[in-house]
């Protein structure tokens, strides 16, 4: 994508916010042994002639449970973002893979932040996911994303 396009967050909220604590943790033993994992997808909405492209971006974070270590809590967030271009490029896939990048970028930041936030007074302290690589992220449609741990 050699063009930059402007792209403009419109709305972003969380549908889902589920955190437990799991009484299994042991805050001596390995702290980084969360395995998180990212559903994501993308849909343009329609909009009417000469209006700039509309995206909606869906990620939902969950905690694989059954494959973490040590885990000190289970999670399922689910954050919805409304991308806005500015129409400059003129190109749909071109718009659709700059609403993606911009979007995961700004929605994998925002759950990040509420899981710490939603785990700051629990029992074993403010949960941390680790970084997501956005080159993973598929550029239509939906998909998985890796995460590495976090803590």
């Amino acid at each position: 994508m050699d063009e930059k396009a402007s792209a403009r967050l419109v709305d972003l909220f969380f549908p889902v916010q589920e955190v437990a604590a799991l009484p299994t943790h042991d805050p001596k033993g390995d702290l980084a042994g969360t395995r998180p994992h990212l559903d994501i997808g993308l849909e343009k909405f329609p909009a009417a002639e000469g209006q700039p492209p509309t995206f909606g971006i869906k990620v939902r974070a969950s905690s694989l449970d059954a494959e973490s270590v040590n885990a000190p809590y289970h999670f399922v967030i689910e954050a919805y973002a409304i991308v806005a271009m500015d129409g400059s490029i003129g190109d749909e896939a071109a718009d659709r893979a700059a609403a993606n990048l911009v979007g995961m970028q700004v929605v994998v930041g925002a759950i990040r932040e509420r899981l710490a936030d939603l785990t700051s007074r629990a029992p074993w302290g403010r949960f941390l996911m680790g970084v997501v690589v956005l080159s993973g992220v598929p550029d239509q449609g939906g998909g998985e994303a890796p995460v590495a741990a976090g803590r």
